[in-house]
């Protein structure tokens, strides 16, 4: 190989590793090891598209707001009429009708009213959604701790197996007694199975929800994640009564209490039946046989109210006015003991979620016992079958109410309001 030679085959080398290097930094490069709860939430950051598509109503009270407070056009006319082949007349007419009555206003005020409902009910949907997405990340994190507790526990019966099947086959123990450990072993691979797919719908259901254009995570990332467990936020050290100052939290209360003020301004202009007259102004020119006359008139034209005078909008705005507030009774009603009991049962949930880590080290250490038992001889094969479904019933026990005291968290968080968002640290 020629000096020029090998030089051109270093430059290529060199570009095809600066190429590579630049590839390999464009791809994701994953979520090493842990993921937490918050990191998860990180794609409902202001003006992702799990968020803006939560929009449509606040864009369409907006547009009607705007609508309401525009004035009418103008008209503008022109006319020409011939009389005779020697005569013609030209009119220019401009008409318009001043917003003078009171139904513009009304209706600006029960727009305005209509956006802020719009903007309650939207902050409402969007606590929804985090709690819907805390609920796809927690089905997640929850299956991920049950196939790894069915794994160890069936990683333990496999172990204990081979072991006995050894001992079986010097002779040291029943040949009938290892088969029984097979039976339950392959029992427990098909609960194994069972969880493992479970965990790769839930797995599944978090990537789908999380990857969308713009999103800060991506499936690439996710499929490499080990979801944390979220922690439970401590409750509040006394219990909250409840009453007016919780019913008036509620975001959808506060979304039915502008729908019930926008309703009220919506009848009010209805009730308005005399508008203010069109104004009209005009220029005329006629032409006559070589002569011309021109000059100016206005006039004004008003809606005699005798046969429409609203009666449809009148009947309906105060049998909406009616609805609206019956609705309103009903979710204060409701506010008042929705957010107590919610308190209650999370306060329940938590102290007795706070014993799940004492019961996960007991039930190793009494597995571990069991197992050693029966090994010696000290222990029935019944014994340590009914020893070991105990020890894996609890474990799984423990998870399944360290998920209910999630959902009820993710519930008094909805109760509370926006600004009870408690990211916490993760377990």
């Amino acid at each position: 190989m020629s000096h020029s030679t090998f030089h051109c085959a270093l430059i290529a080398t060199v570009l095809l590793l600066a190429v590579f290097r630049n590839t390999d930094a464009a791809e994701p490069s994953g979520i090493e090891g842990e993921l937490s709860e918050e990191r998860f939430l990180s794609v409902l950051a202001t003006g992702s598209a799990p968020l803006r598509a939560l929009d449509e109503d606040y864009v369409a009270a907006e547009g009607a707001r705007r609508s309401a407070g525009s004035f009418e056009n103008p008209s503008l006319t022109f006319e020409r009429e011939t009389f005779e082949a020697s005569t013609d007349q030209s009119t220019v007419r401009l008409e318009w009708k001043p917003p003078l009555d009171g139904r513009r206003g009304a209706a600006v005020r029960a727009g305005n009213a209509l956006v802020r409902a719009a903007d309650a009910e939207r902050a409402w949907q969007r606590l929804q959604l985090r709690a819907e997405y805390r609920s796809i990340y927690a089905e997640w994190a929850l299956a991920h701790a049950r196939v790894n507790t069915l794994r160890e526990h069936a990683t333990e019966m496999k172990e204990l197996v081979r072991r006995f099947q050894a001992r079986a086959s010097r002779g040291e123990e029943s040949g009938l007694d290892a088969k029984r450990l097979e039976l339950a072993a392959f029992a427990l691979s098909s609960d194994v199975a069972k969880g493992e797919a479970e965990y790769a719908h839930a797995h599944a259901h978090a990537i789908g929800a999380a990857t969308f254009p713009a999103s800060p995570l991506t499936a690439h990332a996710l499929r490499s994640a080990v979801p944390l467990l979220p922690v439970l936020p401590r409750p509040p050290v006394e219990l909250h009564e409840a009453g007016e100052g919780h019913a008036h939290a509620h975001l959808d209360v506060e979304a039915q209490r502008r729908t019930l003020e926008a309703a009220e301004l919506e009848a009010r202009a209805a009730g308005r039946i005399l508008t203010f007259p069109s104004l009209a102004g005009a220029w005329t020119r006629i032409d006559e046989e070589g002569s011309s006359l021109e000059g100016y008139f206005w006039g004004l034209t008003l809606e005699l109210p005798l046969f429409d005078r609203n009666q449809g909008d009148r009947h309906a705005g105060a049998k909406r006015m009616e609805i609206e507030r019956a609705r309103l009774d009903l979710l204060e009603s409701h506010a008042r003991t929705e957010h107590e009991a919610a308190e209650k049962s999370y306060r329940v949930l938590f102290e007795r979620a706070q014993s799940t880590d004492a019961i996960e080290e007991t039930a190793q250490a009494v597995a571990a016992a069991s197992r050693a038992s029966f090994l010696t001889g000290e222990m029935s094969l019944t014994d340590l079958f009914d020893t070991l479904a105990s020890v894996l019933e609890s474990r799984l026990a423990a998870l399944d109410l360290y998920g209910d005291a999630l959902a009820a968290h993710r519930e008094l968080e909805i109760l509370n309001g926006p600004s009870s968002h408690a990211t916490g640290e993760t377990k």
